[in-house]
């Protein structure tokens, strides 16, 4: 499976406030002419019959409410809490070094004659079975790890254990993500110390975590085609 390269990612147009239209003073533009004049005892008894229509429906307003009972605020209830999406990984029962390439695809690197050797470090850890070796392409050699475990947790463990290591150590990390294109998988991507020689940690989701420490172009291209 092809595998992703480490990766190293406005503003609301302000509005002009509005102004009256022309022409809007507030003043009126012309005057009405006035109405005919009401005789003196109409007004008084228009005001008296207004005053005690409006002291009427503010007692019947004021009863009405007095006997309403008040009815009870309903209760808003917590909404559940969303349920975790389980872990559908799965780990692979197959050998592990039969799953290393000893020739890396699109590049001139291959397995030095020395061959894969036993990782008592990893298997220390938890590893079912763990190799390292080195890949070379008789000038440039990348030294590669790989570990395969019994559960993905043990795997993944396992991974951020590494990654953590190299961190407090000095190396300085460039970038993580997704390995395949499908987003599963995770790497680290890191630039040792020495500002020269870099290294990928990556787990496969599988139970599978490996590593490659070399120059960065080196480094990135067996990344890239190694199969497993």
């Amino acid at each position: 499976m092809s595998q992703n390269p480490p990766e190293g990612p406005g503003e609301p147009d302000p509005r002009s406030p509005l102004t009256p239209p022309p022409g809007q003073s507030g003043m009126p533009v012309g005057g009405a002419e006035k109405p005919p004049r009401r005789r003196a005892w109409v007004v008084p008894t228009v005001l008296i019959a207004v005053v005690v229509i409006f002291a009427a429906l503010a007692a019947y307003l004021f009863l009405r409410d007095r006997e309403q009972t008040p009815q009870a605020t309903p209760s808003v209830s917590a909404t559940p809490s969303a349920t975790p999406t389980p872990d559908r990984r799965t780990v692979s029962t197959d050998p592990l070094e039969p799953r290393l390439d000893t020739t890396v695809a699109n590049t001139s690197y291959k397995l030095t004659p020395e061959g894969w050797a036993a990782d008592p470090d990893a298997v220390a850890a938890g590893a079912r079975e763990a190799f390292t070796g080195t890949y070379s392409d008789g000038t440039t050699d990348v030294a590669v790890t790989a570990a395969a475990f019994d559960t993905v947790q043990g795997q993944d463990a396992y991974s951020e254990q590494l990654a953590g290591k190299l961190e407090s150590g000095g190396a300085a990390l460039q970038g993580e993500g997704s390995v395949y294109a499908n987003n599963t998988g995770h790497y680290w991507y890191f630039v040792q110390a020495d500002g020269k020689s870099t290294t990928i940690v990556w787990r496969t989701d599988d139970g599978v975590v490996l590593s490659l420490t070399g120059p960065a172009d080196a480094v990135q291209a067996v990344y890239r085609n190694m199969l497993i």
